[in-house]
């Protein structure tokens, strides 16, 4: 499992199937389908996520049902929205703890400028400015989960930031997050 350490790092997708379905989806913008695919891969991967925090691991996630409700439910239609929606609640398994590393999109993209090769099509001005909206929305509606983070101070900064969230979360888990 994760051996003795407290910390266990979770990338999602889990599933290498589930993962190029839903790079193949992002890159043509089927949002549904991209939506689907990580939905599909959290659900399948759900008991390993129950065991290891039932067995007291702390689990550092990159994603969760809130980068699918910011990144791809915004690009859709009312109806699909509704059903991606649903399909969260009904799938996936919610975190404790939402760090948002908040950037002003233009300040994203200036830091994406200087990296090179392609860019990702959630690299976009356009997704960054949903998501950055859904996820400003997302944290207003979810206080006791989302913790927001500057990401503009330099890099040790941030980490130092979000660590101390991190430990305060964990000291405080089972009795719930204040806002």
């Amino acid at each position: 499992m994760a051996g003795d350490s407290p910390v266990v790092p979770w990338k999602e997708p889990r599933d290498p199937y589930f993962a190029a379905r839903a790079a193949s989806a992002t890159s043509s913008g089927r949002w549904e389908e991209a939506a689907l695919a990580f939905t599909l891969d959290r659900a399948l991967a759900q008991g390993d996520l129950i065991r290891l925090v039932t067995a007291g691991k702390l689990v550092l996630s990159d994603r969760s049902l809130y980068s699918t409700l910011a990144y791809q439910v915004p690009a859709l239609g009312p109806s699909a929205r509704r059903r991606v929606v649903a399909w969260q609640r009904q799938l996936a398994q919610p975190p404790d703890l939402v760090l948002w590393l908040k950037l002003p999109v233009e300040e994203a993209l200036a830091r994406l400028a200087l990296r090179p090769g392609r860019k990702a099509p959630w690299e976009a001005r356009e997704t960054l400015e949903r998501a950055h909206r859904a996820y400003g929305t997302l944290a207003r509606r979810t206080p006791r989960t989302f913790r927001v983070v500057d990401a503009r101070p330099p890099l040790r900064t941030v980490v130092l930031v979000a660590a101390a969230l991190v430990e305060e979360a964990w000291r405080c888990r089972g009795r719930g997050l204040a806002p």
